[in-house]
C-alpha cells in the first residue's frame, strides 16, 4: 500500500491565493471585449497560470508513503569465515528470500557481499533469485564492514516504506568503523538486524606475535619470544628459522596451554652486522589438530647495526657479463673500501625482494644496470627506499644505463635528476623498430604479446620509430600500424588494445613489408624484432641478406612454443644472419624483459662516444677535489663518452659536457637532487670502462667517490628515539618516545615526518602524519593489512635546524582474518542498539523473521515546484495565443471532418461514376474560363462586359447546380440513395455586385490604356 500527499516547504507562500478572486475578476473585465468562449478561456489559463507560480513559490512537494519492505542481506566473505559456512550462509540466505517467507508480495530482497571491499550480488527485487554462482567478487583478506553497511544503505529503492538491513559476520572488523556507519543508516530510516556467525573450529593453534629487538648492536646478545595461542590444552612442534636456515632443534615439542603460551629461545648473538629474518612455525604432533594453516606462522627480524654499507649492484645474465662490469669497476669498488664504507656487491637479478633487507643499505648504485634485468616489483622497491626511507641512490652510466638501458618512464626514472627524454639538442641520432607478431600459443599468449609490445614502446623515445607487423586471418600479412614516429604512442598504445595476431604461413610478405617501412624511416639504427613458433616457412634467399647489407637493419628473434620442444632452426638462422640475438623462451614472465632488452637496442643512439673534457658548472658538498684540481692549476681528466640525457628543473647540475661548433649541446655528466627523504646522483659517463679509463687513474678519482657516495647516503646519525610498535587488526601504531641525550627524559624539542614503504608486490609509500600525544611521545598509525615487512622511514628536525633520520620496521605474519577470535558480540549488540534491530543469537527459525511490519513507513520526497513553473510558462503563452489569434474554430472542425470523410470516401472512378466525373471536371473548366474572360472586361463578341457578366453568371449558377445535382446522384450511388436536387437561383443583389465590380474593372483598364497612350 502507497499513500501520497502534498506538503509546501514554504508555505507562507500560499497567502497569496487570496488574490486569485480579484484576478480573476480583473480579468474578466479586461477580456469584455473578446467573445464568450475566447473570454472564459482567457481569464481560466491566466488564473491557472497564476495558481501554479504561487504553489511553485511555496516549494510544493510530492509525499509519497509505501509500506513494502526492502530487505537486504549483508553477508560477511572475509577469510575469518570458512569456506563451508560461506556456503550454508548462501544457503540460508536463498531460503529466506523465498515468496513464500515474505508478509506481502511487493517486498523486495537484495544481497550484498563484504570483505575488505563491497558488492552488490542481487539488487533489491520482489522475484526469486539463485545466488550460488556468485558474480560479485570481494577482497577476502580483510573485513570492512562499514563500507558493505555503506553500499547497502545506497542500494535501497527510494520507494520503499520500510528498509531493513540483515547482517551476517562475526563481527570481527579489521578495517573501517561499523557503528559510525550505523548511526548514518538509521537516520536514513534503516533498521539493521545481526545474525552472528560461530566459527566451529574446535581444535586450533596459531602464533600470536614474535617478540624480539629489531635493532641490535654487534655482539649484544637478544631473546627471541613467541607467543602461541590455543582454544584447547595440546602439544606441538616449534621451529624456528634464521634467513632460510634451521636454527632451532627440529624434534623440538612444546605444551601449549588454553589460551596463551610464551615461548622463548634465549641467547642468540651476531657478530656480522646484517639483516637477520625470522620465521617461525607451529606444527601438530598429529594431523588433523589444527584446521587453520596460515595463522601457524610467525615473523619478525633483527638489524645489527655495524660500519656504513652500500649495495653496489652490477649487470647480471651471466657470471660472465657480471665479472666483466666487476673487473671494469675496479678502481671504484677499491676506492670505497680505503675509505672505510662497507660494500656489498650483487648481480641484478639477485636483488633482494623485500624492503626490510635494505635496512641496514646507506645507498644503492646501479653500475651499467639495464631495465631489462629489474622487475617493475623491484623497481618500485628501490623508489620507495629513496623517496620513503632516505637510501641513497647512484647511477653509473654505460651502455645499458639511463636511456641507452630503457628507464624511460620507470619508477628509477623518477627519483633520478636527469630525464630519459632528450629535449635540449637539436640534433640527436634515433632508432627504427620493426616489430613481427606470430600468434601466441602460450597460456593467454596474445595478451602476453600486447603487454610486452606496450611496454617495449614507452620506452622509446619520441624521436625513435615504431611498427608492428603481423598475420591477419581475413587481410593476410599488414600493419598494425606503419612505421611512425614514437610521438604518437597514444594511438600505437590504442590499436594494440585490441590487438589479436594470427597464424602466419611464411615470412616472406612481413620480411619485403619490414624493409619497405624501414627504408622510409629516417633512423640511424635499424633493428627487427620477431616473435613466432618458429611454423613460418622461411623467407626467399637473398631477402635477409638484402634487408641487413642494403637496408642496415639488425634482426633478433624469439622463438616460443615450438612445436616438437626444441627450437626450429630457423629462428636461430634469422638471428645470426640479421647479426642480432636469439632467445629461446621457456618461461613467458621473461618476455617483458626480452622485450625491453631488445627496445633498447635502438636507443644506443643515446651513446655519445666522443672525448671531452669536462667543465665545472655548480659546486656541491662533494665536488670540493674539482675545485681544488682547477684552483691548482690542473684539468679535470678527460672523460670518452657518456650518455645523452637531460637534467630535470630542480636538479643541481655540477659537471657537464661542453658545447662544440658541430654540436652546440651541453648534456649532463654529473647531477644531483633531493628526492623525498633520500637523495640521488647520476653520473652519466662510465667508472672506468671504455669511457673512463683516464677518470680511473686520476689522482682525485678516489676522493671524489668518496664524498659523492658519503653525500648521498642515509645519515646515520644517532636518533635519540625510543621506538615501539603494535599491530592492531589490519592497523599498525608506532610510539616514538624522543630522549634528550643529556638528561635522559623526554625532549618534544623536534618536529617528526615518517613515510613506510609495504611489503611485495606493490611496495606503495604512505606519508603518516605524527601527531605529539604528551611531552616527547609521538604517534602515527598506518594501513598494515598486508603480509610482509613494512619500512619504516622516520626524518626529525630540531628547532635549531638539525636534521636527522632513522629507520626501522614492522613485520606482519599473516592477514588479521586468519587469527582464531570468536564472535565479537559486544561490537555487533552495539550495532543493534544504535540501529534499533534484533540480534538473532538463537537457531530456531520459527522465532527468526525478517520480514516482519515492525517498521515505521518512510516516505519519499519528490520537489515539483520546477515543473510547475515549467507548465505556468507554457499557459502563459497558451493565453497570449488565444487573445490575440482569432480563430474560426467551426469552420476548422467542418473543413477537418469533410477532409477525413473525404479520405474514407475516396474511391478510383470506373464505369458510370467516371463518365459523371468527367462531365463535372468538364462543366468546371467552362466556368473557370467564364471567369477569365469577364476578367478582361470584354466578351469574345466585344459586348459590354457587363450584360456578358450577368450572362455568364446565370450559366455559371446553372453549371453549380448541375454539379450539385451530379454529386448528389454519386453520393447515391455510394450508397445513400437518390437526392433530388434544389434549384437555387441568384439574388437580385449578387447580381447587382457582380455587375458592379466588372464595371469598376473595365473603368480601371480604360484609365490604364489612356495613361500609356500619353507616354
Amino acid at each position: 500500500m502507497s499513500g501520497l500527499s502534498l506538503e509546501f516547504a514554504s508555505g507562507w507562500w500560499l497567502l497569496l491565493l487570496a488574490l486569485l478572486p480579484v484576478v480573476y475578476l480583473l480579468s474578466r473585465d479586461s477580456l469584455a471585449g473578446l467573445g464568450g468562449g475566447r473570454r472564459r478561456v482567457a481569464v481560466a489559463l491566466r488564473t491557472i497560470s497564476l495558481l501554479l507560480v504561487i504553489l511553485a513559490l511555496s516549494r510544493a512537494r510530492l509525499l509519497k508513503q509505501s509500506e513494502s519492505l526492502s530487505v537486504i542481506f549483508v553477508v560477511d566473505r572475509s577469510d575469518s569465515i570458512r569456506p563451508q559456512m560461506r556456503q550454508q550462509i548462501l544457503r540460508y540466505v536463498m531460503d529466506e528470500a523465498q515468496h513464500d517467507r515474505r508478509e506481502s508480495s511487493g517486498d523486495r530482497v537484495g544481497v550484498v557481499l563484504f570483505g575488505k571491499n563491497a558488492g552488490v550480488e542481487v539488487l533489491p527485487d520482489d522475484r526469486a533469485f539463485d545466488i550460488t554462482d556468485l558474480r560479485t567478487l570481494v577482497d577476502t583478506g580483510a573485513t570492512d564492514m562499514q563500507a558493505a553497511i555503506r553500499l547497502a544503505v545506497t542500494a535501497f529503492p527510494q520507494e520503499v516504506g520500510g528498509k531493513r538491513l540483515v547482517l551476517f559476520t562475526d563481527g570481527n572488523e579489521t578495517q573501517g568503523a561499523v557503528l559510525e556507519e550505523i548511526r548514518n543508516a538509521r537516520s536514513l530510516g534503516v533498521t539493521v538486524d545481526v545474525v552472528p556467525i560461530h566459527s566451529k573450529v574446535e581444535d586450533e593453534f596459531w602464533v600470536e606475535k614474535v617478540i624480539v629487538d629489531p635493532e641490535v648492536q654487534v655482539s649484544e646478545p637478544y631473546d627471541l619470544k613467541v607467543v602461541v595461542g590455543s582454544n584447547r590444552q595440546t602439544t606441538a612442534r616449534i621451529t624456528v628459522h634464521e634467513n632460510g636456515v634451521l636454527i632451532s632443534d627440529p624434534d623440538d615439542v612444546h605444551d601449549l596451554k588454553k589460551g596463551k603460551t610464551i615461548i622463548p629461545f634465549r641467547g642468540l648473538r651476531r657478530d656480522r652486522p646484517d639483516f637477520y629474518d625470522y620465521e617461525v612455525r607451529v606444527e601438530p604432533l598429529v594431523k588433523g589438530l589444527d584446521v587453520i594453516d596460515e595463522n601457524n606462522r610467525g615473523t619478525a627480524f633483527v638489524l645489527i647495526r655495524g660500519e656504513p654499507r652500500v649495495l653496489f649492484v652490477l649487470p647480471g645474465g651471466s657470471e660472465e657479463e657480471f665479472q666483466r662490469q666487476k673487473d671494469r669497476d675496479r678502481s671504484l669498488l677499491t676506492a670505497l673500501a680505503t675509505g672505510k664504507i662497507k660494500v656489498d656487491v650483487v648481480r641484478a637479478d639477485f636483488l633482494p625482494r623485500e624492503s626490510g633487507e635494505y635496512l641496514d643499505y646507506d645507498a644503492i648504485i646501479f653500475s651499467n644496470v639495464g631495465a631489462h634485468e629489474l622487475t617493475q616489483e623491484k623497481m618500485n622497491l628501490i623508489h620507495g627506499l629513496v623517496y620513503g626511507i632516505g637510501t641513497g641512490f647512484v647511477m653509473i652510466g654505460g651502455e645499458h644505463s639511463f636511456g641507452a638501458g630503457g628507464y624511460q618512464g620507470t619508477p628509477i626514472e623518477k627519483l633520478l635528476p636527469v630525464d630519459m627524454d632528450i629535449k635540449q639538442r637539436k640534433v640527436l641520432p634515433n632508432g627504427a623498430l620493426a616489430f613481427v607478431v606470430h600468434s601466441c600459443e602460450l597460456g593467454n599468449g596474445n595478451r602476453w604479446a600486447r603487454q610486452v609490445v606496450q611496454r617495449a614502446i614507452r620506452i622509446l623515445s619520441p624521436r625513435d620509430y615504431c611498427g608492428v607487423l603481423y598475420h591477419d586471418d581475413v587481410a593476410q600479412e599488414q600493419w598494425l600500424f606503419d612505421m611512425s614516429l614514437c610521438s604518437k604512442k597514444p594511438m600505437m598504445l590504442r590499436k594494440l588494445r585490441n590487438f589479436s595476431p594470427g597464424d602466419m604461413m611464411s615470412f616472406q610478405r612481413v620480411f619485403e613489408m619490414a624493409a619497405t617501412g624501414l627504408a622510409r624511416a629516417d633512423a640511424s639504427i635499424k633493428h627487427m624484432l620477431i616473435l613466432s613458433d618458429g611454423d613460418p616457412a622461411r623467407p626467399l634467399p637473398g631477402t635477409v641478406r638484402d634487408l641487413v647489407d642494403k637496408g642496415q637493419v639488425t634482426i633478433s628473434t624469439i622463438c616460443y612454443g615450438a612445436h616438437g620442444g626444441g627450437p626450429p632452426p630457423i629462428m636461430q638462422e634469422l638471428a645470426a644472419e640479421g647479426n642480432g640475438e636469439f632467445y629461446h623462451l621457456k618461461n613467458p614472465a621473461k618476455l617483458p624483459e626480452i622485450f625491453i632488452r631488445e627496445a633498447t637496442t635502438i636507443r644506443r643512439s643515446l651513446l655519445l662516444s666522443d672525448p671531452f673534457i669536462p667543465r665545472l658548472t655548480a659546486m656541491g658538498p662533494f665536488t670540493g677535489v674539482f675545485e681544488a684540481t682547477l684552483a691548482s692549476g690542473g684539468s679535470i681528466p678527460q672523460l670518452d663518452g657518456l650518455v645523452v640525457t637531460s637534467a630535470k628543473p630542480l636538479a643541481t647540475l655540477h659537471l657537464i659536457r661542453p658545447s662544440k661548433e658541430d654540436d652546440p649541446s651541453e648534456d649532463p655528466l654529473l647531477a644531483s637532487w633531493h628526492y623525498g627523504l633520500g637523495k640521488s646522483v647520476a653520473f652519466t659517463s662510465d667508472a672506468g670502462g671504455s669511457w673512463g679509463k683516464h677518470w680511473a687513474n686520476w689522482s682525485g678519482h678516489d676522493r671524489f667517490w668518496l664524498e659523492t657516495v658519503r653525500w648521498v647516503s642515509r645519515s646515520r646519525g644517532e636518533a635519540p628515539f625510543r621506538v615501539s610498535r603494535q599491530i592492531e587488526g589490519d592497523r599498525a601504531r608506532v610510539i616514538v618516545d624522543v630522549i634528550d641525550e643529556a638528561t635522559g627524559r623526554l625532549d618534544s624539542d623536534l618536529s617528526i615526518e615518517a613515510r613506510v614503504v609495504a611489503p611485495a608486490p606493490g611496495h606503495e609509500i604512505t606519508s603518516v602524519d605524527a601527531r605529539q600525544t604528551t611531552s616527547g611521545r609521538y604517534e602515527f598509525e598506518f594501513a598494515a593489512g598486508e603480509e610482509g615487512t613494512y619500512t619504516i622511514g622516520i626524518q626529525y628536525e630540531r628547532e635549531d635546524g638539525t636534521r636527522g633520520s632513522y629507520t626501522t620496521g614492522l613485520s606482519v605474519s599473516y592477514s588479521p582474518e586468519f587469527l582464531y577470535r570468536d564472535v565479537n558480540e559486544v561490537l555487533l549488540r552495539h550495532v543493534v542498539d544504535a540501529a534499533d534491530g534484533r540480534y538473532f543469537a538463537g537457531s530456531d527459525d520459527d522465532e527468526v523473521d525478517f520480514f516482519s511490519r515492525d517498521f515505521i513507513a518512510t516516505k519519499s520526497v519528490q520537489d515539483i515546484w520546477s515543473s510547475l513553473l515549467v507548465f505556468a510558462t507554457l499557459l502563459f503563452f497558451v493565453d497570449i495565443f488565444v487573445r490575440r489569434v482569432m480563430i474560426d474554430y467551426s469552420a476548422v472542425a467542418w473543413r477537418s471532418m469533410a477532409f477525413v470523410s473525404g479520405l474514407f470516401r475516396r474511391k478510383s472512378p470506373s464505369g458510370e461514376d467516371g463518365e459523371l466525373l468527367a462531365a463535372l471536371l468538364r462543366k468546371k473548366e467552362e466556368v473557370r474560363r467564364s471567369e477569365d474572360r469577364a476578367a478582361v472586361g470584354r466578351t469574345p463578341s466585344g459586348k459590354p462586359a457587363a450584360s456578358y457578366e450577368a450572362k455568364e453568371a446565370n450559366e455559371s449558377d446553372r453549371s453549380v447546380e448541375a454539379t450539385d445535382d451530379a454529386g448528389a446522384a454519386l453520393e447515391g450511388r455510394e450508397g445513400q440513395g437518390p437526392r433530388k436536387a434544389e434549384s437555387k437561383k441568384p439574388s437580385s443583389e449578387e447580381a447587382e455586385e457582380s455587375g458592379y465590380t466588372g464595371r469598376l474593372l473595365a473603368a480601371k483598364r480604360r484609365a490604364q490604356g489612356k495613361n500609356e497612350k500619353k507616354d
